[in-house]
């Protein structure tokens, strides 16, 4: 299960789609785009999320759940 579940948030990882991202986004738009991230860190209203591989991915921060900045490696 949790491979097809990884698998659909990799199709999403597209450079099409992170051109669709934008600074001052919700985390809710962010994800309505490119799916739930793998893992986030935070706290105090922070947070440091990534989509994908270390190969691969999206990484965003966010405060307050408003996008700061992006970041990518391996998109096509």
């Amino acid at each position: 299960m949790f491979i097809l579940l990884g698998g659909c948030a990799g199709q999403r990882l597209t450079m099409s789609n992170f051109d669709k991202l934008e600074a001052g986004m919700a985390r809710s738009k962010v994800e309505e785009i490119i799916g739930r991230p793998v893992r986030c860190d935070g706290a105090m209203g922070a947070a440091n999320c990534m989509w994908g591989s270390e190969q691969r991915y999206v990484q965003a921060q966010f405060l307050a759940d408003r996008a700061l900045a992006f970041q990518y490696k391996n998109l096509k």
